[in-house]
């Protein structure tokens, strides 16, 4: 005679045999490194590829590859600039060397810009509590500066903080 365990654990093994194409698969981040962008910019590359192709699993998958390795990196950057001269300016940047000095901080700028572009992929999902906290957090990277290919800097602090506002009130 089986035992009431034995018989306990054989249901659930079946039950969750079945269930399991039910569960929800794992995304992955599918981003590509190459010798021409660091980690960081391969990941906000990918972010921003899958953000403007509707693919809002895939930035999720993509952020949270970016926030395990560099979410602790940005604010310390962030402290670090604010005490030797920041903001940067907005808009179109002449000056080559200022230029460059935005573009090595790097990890700050990519993570500001993550904090964006999976806000823009949880609102487009209607997860608000999960945009408000990732623009929250972005708001707070006053110093990062995001590179528009059309040839100016824009700040992602100020663009989560105007999506902030423009979020649905909590139910």
């Amino acid at each position: 005679m089986r035992s009431l365990a034995t018989i306990c654990l054989a249901v659930l093994f079946l039950l969750s045999s079945q269930l399991s194409p039910l569960r929800a698969q794992s995304v992955t981040c599918d981003h590509v490194v190459n010798n021409q962008q660091s980690f960081n910019e391969s990941l906000m590359s990918a972010i921003w590829k899958h953000l403007n192709a509707g693919a809002h699993d895939q930035v999720i998958a993509c952020f949270n590859e970016m926030a395990d390795k560099f979410d602790l990196a940005a604010p310390r950057l962030q402290t670090s600039l604010q005490t030797n001269g920041c903001p940067y300016p907005v808009g179109a940047v002449n000056d080559e060397k200022l230029r460059e000095k935005i573009f090595r901080n790097g990890v700050l700028n990519d993570m500001a810009s993550a904090y964006f572009a999976v806000g823009q992929s949880h609102e487009k999902l209607r997860q608000y509590d999960e945009a408000r906290q990732v623009y929250g957090k972005c708001v707070e990277l006053t110093c990062a500066r995001t590179w528009d290919p059309k040839g100016w800097f824009w700040s992602p602090a100020h663009a989560c903080a105007d999506r902030l506002v423009k979020l649905p009130n909590r139910q």
